[in-house]
């Protein structure tokens, strides 16, 4: 059986929130269990991070590839349509 799991790794402010919550709750970050995750933090069973300008690094859990969204930030409203 081959492991088809990708790792990602960037800033956690440019993951989608959605995103990150599948792939990191539940699993051991910094030595302590994540166990939420905010618009604004990743929380931790001992500690919480604030995700602006924090980098982080998981590996994509299957099936979460669908909270993956398009970046429409610099996009007109034509361009949307």
């Amino acid at each position: 059986m081959e492991n088809n799991n990708k790792k990602r790794s960037g800033a956690a402010n440019a993951f989608d929130r959605r995103y990150l919550e599948a792939n990191l709750v539940g699993e051991m970050h910094r030595g302590s269990k994540v166990t939420a995750v905010t618009s604004k933090y990743i929380y931790t069973e001992t500690d919480r991070y604030e995700k602006k300008g924090y980098r982080i690094s998981f590996e994509e859990k299957e099936g979460t590839d669908k909270f993956i969204t398009p970046d429409t930030s610099g996009d007109t409203e034509g361009d949307r349509l």
